[in-house]
């Protein structure tokens, strides 16, 4: 699970016991490990400048880099949930377009295809 630090406050702290990753704008380095409590954590500078616009949107593709790997339904129900992620946190195809040089293809070549006019 990646935790994505803005604006001082970590966002999506969904159980910590969990937490292995943390992009953050502070990180001087690409990559480095250290541990908090009993847990190893990977502190890594982000692709970008992560701020209140665009930090739902890397979240989601970091989502849909490993969903297939570790949801439980998928197909048609995987798409129609991904969608009404989307929907709800207001991701449009647009937003996502910056991001996707930074990301495996993939994950969004059959994006491409639906286009987002057919999912909004």
């Amino acid at each position: 699970m990646r935790i994505y630090e803005n604006k001082d406050e970590l966002k999506n702290e969904i159980n910590k016991s969990l937490l292995n990753e943390v992009y953050t704008n502070k990180a001087t380095t690409e990559y480095r490990e250290t541990k908090l409590a009993n847990l190893r954590v990977i502190i890594r500078k982000p692709y970008c400048e992560i701020d209140t616009e665009n930090v739902a949107t890397l979240q989601f593709l970091d989502l849909i880099k490993e969903v297939v790997d570790i949801s439980e339904v998928d197909g048609e129900e995987l798409t129609n949930r991904l969608i009404d992620y989307m929907k709800k946190k207001n991701i449009k195809f647009e937003n996502l377009k910056p991001f996707l040089p930074y990301y495996p293809e993939r994950i969004y070549k059959n994006m491409i295809i639906r286009d987002s006019a057919d999912i909004f």
